[in-house]
């Protein structure tokens, strides 16, 4: 389930690392960043999926990770949908990858319009 509040998050996260990245490389549903000064930094050099289920293929990411982050020790990959997550864990954990949770927070204060009026009017 998706809402705006996810979403701009997703966004925000799919940014950031495309931002940062000395160098990208897109893919299908995705791109790779990468920062060879942070060469052993996970965050920098990973492979984000930002797509969804139309343009993500669940199956092929394992080999998708193998080919475009190759020169690395390690692979890494943020799926940033909940529905393609699902959909890709079985085939990464097939191909021995370990699943983990990103939790981000949300701040659940009131907006100017919807505050109290501190007078109580």
């Amino acid at each position: 389930m998706s809402s705006p509040e996810l979403e701009r998050i997703n966004a925000f996260l799919s940014t950031f690392a495309r931002h940062q990245a000395h160098r990208t490389v897109d893919v299908p549903g995705g791109f790779a960043v990468f920062d060879d000064d942070f060469a052993l930094s996970y965050a920098n050099n990973q492979l984000v999926v930002d797509g969804t289920l139309r343009t993500v293929a669940p199956g092929a990411l394992p080999a998708l990770a193998d080919e475009v982050l190759g020169g690395l020790p390690y692979r890494v990959l943020s799926v940033l949908d909940d529905e393609v997550a699902r959909a890709c864990a079985q085939p990464l954990a097939g191909a021995g990858y370990a699943h983990s949770r990103y939790l981000s927070p949300r701040s659940a204060t009131t907006t100017p319009s919807s505050a109290p009026d501190p007078a109580g009017r």
